[in-house]
């Protein structure tokens, strides 16, 4: 993969860290930008297209660059739950991520109302930003809180029961 972006030192030496979790020098190359894309402004929203930096729409999805980022996002062979305990680990061991007294850990829901049934996560259930049941998106959001900064931990989408197939030994009737 050939970067146009040049990767910040910080972001870098963050990533080294995480090297270990990826088998090819191609993931590791996608995470510096895909976390760079993440960090940095856009006008458009966190999108791989947008991230990647080509145009929006299908002329924008089908340039390489996007194409590359969204291979490593969900078709890639990296173990993301490796990548979670890996910067969990990184996150104890520094002096402000710590556990410690004056740290908080927060976990909150946030739900966004979305139309329609083909969308991933998408059905009807409870909405905090509305107050009510509607059709929505619901994500848990788990971050750790200390009096220098504030730290992500997991972002987990509720997927409402009727995404997944029916067993065929229910006893349920609709």
């Amino acid at each position: 993969m050939t970067q146009d972006r040049v990767v910040p030192d910080p972001l870098d030496a963050y990533c080294t860290q995480l090297d270990h979790v990826f088998h090819r020098p191609t993931q590791r190359e996608a995470l510096r930008l895909y976390l760079q894309g993440l960090l940095l402004g856009t006008e458009r929203h966190k999108t791989a297209t947008g991230i990647a930096h080509t145009a929006p729409g299908k002329a924008g999805s089908q340039h390489k660059a996007a194409q590359r980022l969204q291979w490593f996002l969900s078709e890639s062979t990296w173990n993301p739950d490796e990548l979670h305990q890996a910067r969990l680990e990184l996150m104890r061991r520094g002096s402000a991520t710590a556990p410690s007294a004056d740290a908080v850990l927060v976990i909150d829901e946030t739900g966004d109302r979305k139309y329609g049934t083909h969308t991933a996560h998408v059905g009807r259930q409870y909405l905090g930003s509305l107050g009510k049941v509607d059709s929505g998106i619901v994500s848990v959001h788990v971050l750790y809180d200390t009096p220098q900064a504030y730290f992500p931990l997991q972002l987990r989408p509720y997927t409402p029961a009727h995404h997944f197939p029916r067993k065929t030994n229910d006893t349920d009737s609709d």
